[in-house]
């Protein structure tokens, strides 16, 4: 890895084995038929399961060079709507062009945000606390409950040992005793994704989110991990956030859909 960051493969393969995970800890309580499906330097995301989920129906890997296999890929989704993963330092004229043709339109960007962990913020928030709640996966789905429809029992017995994890490591803040948000940490080898960070309403705007960036940033460099990311829409909290904590912008990634 340069001083630049991790290469656009390296965030792909990376990307890709994020979704592998999440497909196996989802909270559906149906099993998911996520299949990855290579064609070329194209990886093919398809959960049939889940047609409405544009996050395990795409395309990565995409560029001027494996436009002659995109319709290969497009047809594998069948009546599912696809989504095309394009970073925007491979996008050019011809292959904005081919995207349109096949009758994809741009519609979001996220930036993919990196730093080695070494490198961020760590100086303390005041008023806020931080802990790994290590193990405690029942504690980290209430909290998960909080913010929608509670997580059955049902799949709590399929899915509670993929949280709080070495691999799938959560940190929880606190403001006065009291949970004000979480976020998470997922380790894959050398490298990691920071995500799934959520404050709860009544402590937004109280550095909740500064502190959980610092707890994991030290969570990361005590493992010595090399690199982490995060992806964020631009300009954003959650942009501004990564950027106070030391990380820098990567590329940004347009998804193009039907």
């Amino acid at each position: 890895m340069s001083d630049l960051g991790p290469s656009l493969a390296d965030i792909e393969a990376l990307d890709l084995a994020y979704a592998r995970f999440n497909a196996a800890r989802s909270l559906r309580p149906n099993d998911p038929e996520l299949t990855v499906t290579p064609i070329g330097a194209l990886r093919v995301i398809h959960d049939p399961s889940r047609p409405d989920d544009e996050t395990y129906n795409r395309v990565l890997g995409l560029d001027a060079g494996e436009v002659d296999r995109l319709d290969e890929a497009l047809a594998l989704f069948g009546e599912t709507p696809p989504q095309v993963d394009v970073p925007v330092d491979r996008l050019d004229p011809a292959l904005c062009a081919a995207l349109l043709e096949r009758g994809l339109s741009p519609v979001r960007a996220l930036v993919w945000m990196w730093a080695r962990p070494d490198a961020m913020r760590r100086d303390p928030i005041d008023g806020v606390t931080t802990e790994r709640i290590d193990g405690q996966a029942e504690l980290l789905l209430d909290l998960i409950g909080r913010l929608g429809k509670p997580v059955s029992p049902e799949v709590r017995g399929k899915r509670a040992r993929y949280f709080c994890t070495d691999t799938f490591r959560a940190h929880v803040a606190r403001i006065d005793g009291e949970i004000a948000g979480w976020a998470t940490l997922w380790v894959d080898g050398e490298r990691a994704i920071l995500g799934n960070a959520d404050t709860f309403e009544a402590y937004r705007r109280r550095g909740v989110q500064s502190a959980l960036l610092r707890a994991r940033a030290l969570d990361a460099a005590s493992l010595g991990l090399s690199w982490v990311v995060a992806d964020t829409l631009p300009e954003t909290s959650s942009h501004r956030n990564a950027l106070r904590a030391g990380m820098r912008r990567r590329t940004s990634v347009v998804w193009w859909r039907r």
